[in-house]
């Protein structure tokens, strides 16, 4: 049979005039071939109707335009009724994609917060793939691996389950979570990952190992030994993933690895008073420089500092919302339990299965926003087993590396502020340099420095500030410099 290929919306015309016009090339006249024709577009019509949406089918209107009316019709039939039941090659192979691009492939939708999840898979992977850093050398030189190291740690099983939070145990679905768990909306996310592999080759390595962390807690092991790495990993790791709520993950570190030094020396308390304060006004009140080289954060006060505090003095996390529970445990070592079967439900995440699309509009100060925050427990308790089963494992996938590389193929059309294609390993190694570079020491000692809690990962640049003044405006001007002179540097790499 004529090999697969995409579906065009105007197939089924295409088909009908080719037949028509092959009949008259075999004696018919015009007004017996045209019945003819509309005949046959009338016994497979509901054939053609199926593909609305892109679905694939085979070259049946070639080979109707080479005169094999019976092949043609053969193959758009067979082509149809595979489609129907999901068995066409993903896009990018021998047939188009099951859906067509740009409509929402969730019935009953809301809106199309962020219309560009639904572009065409290839597109969308193409898209993505543009927007790679360069791999950094820093990462082979601070932890003797590379990106394809570790992706291909992380496509292992985890060594330990993951736990959402305040999980019903028989968690009960909702009418919003069926509208993401639709046929339609899961082969979208599913041709999208699949589509990775083929046209965004560099975005899948990147990606898939993004939370791998285990060369870190392999080296404070070398470092300290196993029981004292342990615990200052376990805190290496808590202080930073509970940086991330509303963070990039370049401020998430600067700010998580402050916190990190300032526990280590006792001073913690130093951090929840003083790290919500503007730079500005950190500088006024003459504070020591290791309060002055991170970032002042809108959340320090309320969704982070409390729940490192809280981290502290507990010894384990006291958190309620599943985001950064399961942040942290995706980014524990493997020895000590790295959890690898429940997505990262972060806002991201959320906006690229749709779920922005099918929730409420909220309400922020008296003005509707778009929906399109972190999951909740009750939508997580019910889309985990599906993102798990249906969609990364479908895509040849565990389930966080499957969300770790929707993030980044969805980024574009998401707002992810961070560099794409880095995995986070790669990202802290890019900030010790800069620690380096600050404390004026070789880059192998600012790693274990950082890593130690002896350090702080990043730098402050204080010419820069002294340019700019005391003002308010100054300091948010640096810091929207220091955010991009981070990319420049990491475009450079």
């Amino acid at each position: 049979m004529a090999e697969m290929r995409a579906y065009s919306p105007t197939l089924r015309q295409r088909l009908v005039d080719q037949i028509a016009k092959s009949l008259k090339k075999a004696g018919y006249s015009d007004s017996e071939a045209k019945s003819s024709a509309d005949r046959v577009s009338q016994v497979f019509g509901g054939i053609f109707d199926v593909q609305e949406g892109g679905m694939a089918v085979s070259g049946g209107a070639a080979a109707v335009e080479r005169g094999d009316v019976g092949t043609g019709i053969l193959d758009v039939s067979l082509g149809a009724l595979q489609a129907a039941a999901g068995l066409t090659p993903v896009v990018g192979g021998k047939a188009g994609s099951a859906v067509k691009a740009g409509r929402s492939t969730i019935k009953g939708a809301l809106r199309k917060a962020f219309p560009g999840i639904y572009d065409d898979p290839r597109l969308v992977a193409e898209r993505a793939e543009g927007m790679v850093m360069p791999e950094s050398s820093n990462l082979g030189k601070l932890f003797n691996v590379t990106r394809a190291d570790l992706s291909r740690a992380a496509q292992t099983p985890g060594t330990a389950p993951g736990v959402i939070p305040g999980a019903p145990k028989n968690p009960r679905g909702s009418p919003k979570t069926e509208q993401i768990m639709s046929p339609a909306n899961t082969r979208r996310l599913v041709e999208g990952l699949q589509a990775t592999e083929e046209f965004a080759p560099k975005l899948r390595e990147g990606m898939t190992g993004w939370y791998m962390m285990d060369p870190a807690y392999q080296r404070l092991v070398e470092l300290v030994g196993p029981e004292e790495a342990e615990k200052r990993y376990r805190r290496f790791n808590a202080l930073t993933s509970m940086a991330s709520p509303s963070s990039d993950v370049i401020t998430e570190l600067r700010r998580g690895t402050a916190a990190n030094k300032l526990a280590q020396e006792g001073r913690f308390d130093e951090f929840m008073q003083y790290g919500g304060l503007p730079i500005e006004e950190r500088m006024r009140l003459g504070l020591p420089t290791d309060l002055l080289d991170f970032p002042s954060h809108a959340y320090h006060s309320t969704a982070q500092a409390p729940a490192m505090e809280a981290f502290l003095r507990e010894g384990m996390p006291q958190l309620k919302s599943p985001k950064v529970p399961l942040y942290l445990q995706a980014s524990q070592a493997s020895a000590l339990g790295r959890q690898s079967n429940i997505p990262v439900g972060d806002a991201h995440w959320s906006r690229a299965v749709g779920l922005a699309d099918v929730r409420p509009m909220r309400m922020v100060k008296g003005e509707p926003k778009i929906p399109g925050q972190s999951v909740s427990t009750g939508e997580l308790a019910v889309l985990a087993p599906w993102w798990r089963e249906q969609v990364a494992k479908e895509a040849g996938m565990e389930a966080v590396p499957g969300q770790a590389t929707a993030w980044g193929l969805y980024s574009p059309a998401t707002g992810v502020d961070t560099p794409v294609g880095q995995p986070k390993l790669e990202i802290l190694s890019d900030l010790i340099e800069r620690t380096s570079n600050r404390l004026n020491v070789p880059i192998e000692r600012a790693r274990d420095m950082v890593l130690l809690g002896e350090a702080q990962a990043g730098r402050i640049d204080p010419t820069m500030l002294a340019t700019l003044g005391l003002s308010a405006a100054g300091v948010a001007a640096y810091n929207e410099y220091q955010k991009r002179k981070d990319k420049e540097q990491n475009n450079a790499k």
